[in-house]
């Protein structure tokens, strides 16, 4: 039977226990310094990768051909979310690697195949489901592990920001080459690094031409010298932009705006370049340009006064009308939003030229037309105008100004005047006519009532009190309109009351029993409508008080007007006897009614007689004329 006994470690001298175990009858065999050194230095190599494994920013495991996870670092545990290394590896085998992970087909599956039949390292990319549910996308490096055959070993990299500024890149590169503008990349020495495709389209070059040409060769109008001028003076400012004239292939010539950047790139300078085509808009400057011009122009011949400001008031053009109209010049230094000496309101009242409409179109940003104003020239005089300023916008909507329009309407004004005096005077004297007319009728009652009183007859003189009340109807009418403030209408309210007073007085005594009720609404009407409704009233009410109470008997007359949109309604009624059986009022002969269907007629309107007790006439009429 042999006995090893092996010594290891450091520290001991293997010489001196060799000869001790020699002398004691043992033969000894022992490892030697070098194998110990090996030992040591495999020692130190698996702390170092144990460290490394631990430490790597890289995410780092081990794992079975079948993907189940050994060994994960810490790095792989942060980037995937998990709380901590077992629980990522119980989590992922519990599920599978696959199931958890992997978003759609694994991009893994064929390199793990080619792996098991290589040494060399296998590398893909793929997009990963962390813990959380959020996405990453990663750069997979695998191997299989030498001394174990059937474990791999991964290295795992998060590329989710190097892909997404990658996609950035794609991006902003092809939004360069397909933008509507043409783009250029210009070196130092004024030649085309870089054309998009739409320099290419305006240009009639292909890329591989432009590319290398000079910037001279199709803007020959650019000095050179101003090129290598700017070039140093970008380096500064960063940026410019000016307007040139590019030359096409085919030789057309066109206008472009030129937009320049400076930027440096893989440590070179270069000059990146946006150009627009300005044909259409250098088109409508023109046309622009014209167009003020002949504004400017028709303001100039405008028979009234005109001017502009821009946005703080300040007078920037006005035509020799407004000259005129503010009998000076405007300083445009001093002046703002008006020319004038002084302005006034229309009562007299002074005008400061910050409140005057113009000032308030470019307050308010709208208009403020149709205001009256008087306009004090230095020299002495004074125009009335109405002014109509408007506020003026740019393409972006910005107050960019107005332009006001000042109409002169001082003879307008002058004639109202005389006009209004005009009329004063002629309704002074219809006013006299009308209260010459009502004394005239008057005199023609006083005088039907002195010879009634020679008369006697009772029937005829009853004749020639029917004839004072119609005829007072009249005057009483004409003494309205003279004591009206209008002479065109009279209200009825006051006609009627003063005309039913009237015929009481002539057609009732003292001990009469029969009372009298007036209900009259607010209606005006004109002369036209007023003597006839008047003698309707006369007519319908002396009738009421002669024919509807017989042998004294006590009654009551209701006369009542009322207005129904556009015309009036009329109602006499008593209640009284009332009208025989069959009798027809419409082809009666008695004058009274005869004259109550005429009047009628003459104001275009309706009569009927109303059923019932006493007896009602109700009357419809328009209220203009007819």
């Amino acid at each position: 039977m042999r006995t090893f006994l092996v010594i290891e470690g450091a520290g001991h001298d293997p010489e001196i226990f060799r000869k001790l175990l020699e002398e004691h009858g043992y033969k000894v065999s022992g490892t030697t310094e070098s194998a110990w050194q090996v030992e040591q230095a495999l020692y130190a190599s698996e702390k170092r990768y144990r460290h490394f494994f631990e430490n790597a920013p890289l995410g780092i495991f081990r794992a079975t051909h079948e993907m189940q996870l050994l060994a994960v670092n810490p790095a792989l545990v942060q980037m995937f979310k998990y709380d901590s290394q077992d629980q990522m590896i119980a989590d992922i085998n519990r599920h599978g690697f696959r199931q958890t992970l992997c978003v759609g087909e694994d991009p893994g599956k064929e390199v793990l195949a080619q792996v098991r039949q290589s040494s060399s390292w296998q590398q893909f990319e793929g997009r990963y489901r962390c813990r959380d549910g959020s996405f990453i996308d990663c750069s997979v490096r695998l191997c299989k592990v030498d001394d174990c055959p059937d474990q791999i070993e991964g290295f795992i990299e998060d590329i989710t920001e190097r892909r997404q500024a990658d996609e950035a890149l794609r991006f902003t590169q092809y939004v360069v080459d397909h933008t509507t503008d043409q783009a250029f990349w210009i070196t130092e020495d004024a030649r085309v690094f870089y054309a998009n495709e739409a320099a290419c389209r305006a240009l009639g070059y292909s890329r591989e031409e432009l590319v290398g040409m000079s910037i001279f060769d199709f803007d020959p109008a650019y000095p050179a010298e101003e090129f290598f001028r700017r070039w140093k003076q970008v380096r500064t400012l960063g940026s410019y932009t000016i307007e040139s004239v590019h030359r096409a292939r085919d030789g057309r010539s066109y206008p472009v705006e030129v937009r320049v950047n400076h930027v440096e790139f893989g440590g070179r300078e270069y000059h990146c370049v946006f150009i627009t085509d300005i044909t259409e808009r250098k088109a409508a400057e023109q046309s622009l340009r014209q167009s003020r011009e002949r504004l400017r122009q028709v303001m100039k011949m405008l028979p009234i006064a005109a001017y502009t400001t821009d946005a703080q008031g300040r007078i920037t053009f006005y035509n020799r009308c407004a000259a005129e109209l503010w009998g000076r010049r405007p300083d445009p230094d001093r002046d703002r939003w008006s020319g004038a000496y002084r302005l006034r309101y229309p009562d007299g009242s002074p005008m400061v030229c910050a409140e005057s409409p113009m000032a308030m179109t470019l307050e308010k940003g709208r208009r403020f037309q149709g205001q009256e104003m008087l306009v004090d020239r230095e020299q002495g005089g004074t125009s009335h105008v109405i002014a109509y300023p408007e506020p003026l916008y740019d393409s972006a909507g910005n107050l960019i100004g107005a332009v006001n329009l000042l109409v002169d309407i001082t003879e307008r004004k002058t004639a109202e005047q005389r006009l209004k005096a005009s009329l004063e005077e002629k309704e002074v004297l219809l006013k006299e006519i009308h209260h010459r007319v009502k004394n005239n009728l008057q005199v023609v009652s006083s005088l039907l009532y002195l010879q009634s009183q020679k008369i006697e007859d009772p029937e005829v003189r009853a004749l020639f009190a029917e004839s004072q009340n119609r005829i007072c109807s009249m005057a009483l009418a004409h003494e309205q309109l003279y004591q009206s403030k209008s002479l065109a209408d009279i209200s009825l309210r006051e006609y009627v009351h003063s005309l039913v007073s009237h015929m009481r007085q002539v057609n009732m005594l003292p001990e009469s029993r029969i009372e009298c009720e007036v209900l009259v609404a607010d209606v005006t009407v004109d002369i036209e409508k007023v003597v006839p409704c008047g003698l309707l009233i006369a007519e319908l009410f002396s009738n009421a008080i002669k024919h509807a109470f017989p042998d004294g008997r006590r009654g009551m007359v209701r006369i009542e007007i009322s207005s129904r949109q556009r015309d009036v309604k009329l109602s006499v009624a008593d209640d009284g006897v009332g009208l025989p059986a069959g009798f027809d009022y419409r082809h009666t002969q008695t004058l009274g009614l005869q004259l109550v269907c005429a009047l009628v007629a003459q104001l275009d309107g309706d009569i009927s007689l109303v059923d019932g007790a006493g007896t009602r006439f109700d009357i419809i009429f328009p209220v203009g004329s007819p």
